[in-house]
């Protein structure tokens, strides 16, 4: 059941699953998550990947959080995050 929610959701954009990969392998801050993209070789500009960002949050897929003066995402469903790692 999780994974066709997120195959559903991908199909709105595959990018999501990229922030959503880089993020349950720990990448959870925005320049981490933009380096996972260029480590996959998928270009994203600075437009873009705020508002994938914001999208996922608003989904409630992601959590914004501040620790240590520096803002960091976490995947709020645990099923999800594990998902996520598999694929």
């Amino acid at each position: 059941m999780v994974e066709s929610e997120l195959n559903e959701l991908f199909r709105k954009s595959p990018n999501y699953r990229i922030v959503l990969e880089a993020v349950a392998h720990r990448m959870d801050t925005y320049s981490k998550i933009k380096k996972y993209f260029l480590m996959n070789s998928i270009s994203i500009n600075d437009t873009t990947l705020p508002k994938l960002i914001k999208s996922l949050v608003k989904y409630s897929y992601l959590e914004e959080r501040i620790e240590n003066g520096s803002k960091r995402y976490v995947i709020l469903d645990p099923i999800v995050e594990r998902v996520m790692l598999k694929w």
